[in-house]
């Protein structure tokens, strides 16, 4: 399939290409190899049912995507959503910066071959993408010389060296035993706020931590740690789950994880409400009439965290009116 550039392929290799030229980076060539190593890996996670970085010594980005009914994904879509973390990186302090390996990887100049992968089951996606050389490269200079400022010129390239790049630097789009208890409460306290404050943007109340949700949240993430998988629990609630993991031990932050959901809001149409594939997380989090949260993190110690929020009364309720009258736009009022 990867020789033939078939139309999924050809949109990651294009997308990838017209961010590089803005940066400018040469274009990257599709790697036979580099595309098989990527599938096996594609196929894995899915059967898997949680994202994990390989152990290749190439760069790697990871993409997961998940619907409540089939459809068909782009193969730009992965590639704009990498790209979309350029907001987060200061270019006046150039280096590795957590919540911005998918998009120095994808402009990194010294890489020339990338190779993709794709698995789903038709409602859920991931995306692999291996590229060589590896970017995110953290020695002096490396930062600086390859991820270079939109409307750079592709002449002044760097040589340097290849070196296995450290895998925690690799980007993990989307994700056993808990974290300490004072962990724990940071967590909580701050991905509470984190939801309040996105809410307020969108005329929602606050939401009130609620020590039973919370109990149920932290045994479902238990739980989907201990069985190494991503499901929804379908009890009546409303439900949001996130997922990282990379060699990094570091929880992710509430507000990591709230700002990973909030970012489905690009593939929400205010003007046609209704539910979206890809953006239920956004819409659960911001939907007005949910009233209570049950927030829960789970961690195997190896450096894969599962996050869970349960939310009640459940929001996406795809009853006439309900997302007109419960996901308002930006500015809304309360």
């Amino acid at each position: 399939v990867c020789g033939l550039l078939d139309s999924f392929e050809s949109q990651f290799v294009d997308a990838h290409n017209d961010y590089r030229q803005k940066h400018g980076a040469p274009p990257l060539t599709l790697s036979s190899d580099l595309c098989i190593s990527a599938q096996k890996w594609a196929d894995h996670l899915l059967s898997s049912k949680c994202l994990e970085h390989s152990s290749t010594d190439h760069g790697e980005n990871l993409y997961y995507a998940s619907s409540s009914v089939p459809k068909e994904y782009n193969g730009k879509d992965a590639v704009d959503s990498w790209y979309s973390e350029i907001k987060d990186y200061h270019f006046d302090k150039p280096g590795f910066t957590p919540g911005t390996g998918h998009f120095t990887q994808v402009v990194w100049k010294d890489s020339r071959e990338v190779g993709v992968g794709i698995a789903t089951d038709g409602k859920t996606i991931i995306v692999v993408g291996q590229y060589h050389p590896a970017g995110n490269i953290s020695n002096a200079g490396y930062f600086e010389k390859n991820v270079l400022p939109p409307g750079s010129s592709t002449s002044d390239r760097p040589s340097s060296p290849v070196r296995k790049p450290d895998p925690s630097q690799k980007g993990t789009t989307h994700p056993e035993g808990k974290g300490s208890a004072s962990e724990l409460d940071t967590f909580v306290r701050d991905l509470l706020t984190s939801l309040n404050q996105y809410r307020s943007q969108h005329g929602a109340g606050r939401l009130e931590l609620s020590s039973a949700l919370t109990k149920e949240a932290q045994e479902w993430a238990d739980h989907l740690i201990s069985i190494n998988r991503l499901m929804n629990r379908n009890k009546g609630h409303g439900e949001n789950i996130f997922c990282l993991s990379g060699s990094s031990k570091t929880a992710p932050t509430g507000s990591y994880v709230a700002e990973s959901w909030y970012k489905e809001i690009e593939k929400y149409d205010f003007s046609s409400p209704g539910f979206k594939n890809g953006a239920g997380n956004f819409t659960q989090m911001v939907w007005k009439s949910s009233k209570q949260v049950g927030l829960g993190l789970a961690t195997n110690g190896l450096g894969k965290f599962i996050a869970v929020a349960f939310f009640d009364p459940a929001g996406n309720i795809n009853n006439t009116d309900y997302f007109h009258d419960n996901v308002k736009t930006k500015g809304s009022r309360m």
